[in-house]
């Protein structure tokens, strides 16, 4: 979609609500800080000098 990367995080032993255990939580969080870490639009900017 638009050209950006998805990813399919399973994590072994969860539920469906996958904030029930702070290390699911933290799983989760982490995953999602480090997609957003790579398509960050102002990072992009900075390596190609872009606006």
């Amino acid at each position: 979609m638009n050209g950006v990367d998805t990813a399919y995080i399973r994590v072994p032993g969860s539920p469906h609500y996958i904030a029930s255990r702070p290390s699911l939580l933290i799983a989760k969080t982490d995953n999602i800080m480090g997609w957003f870490a790579k398509y960050d639009p102002a990072k992009a900017d900075v390596e190609t000098g872009e606006e």
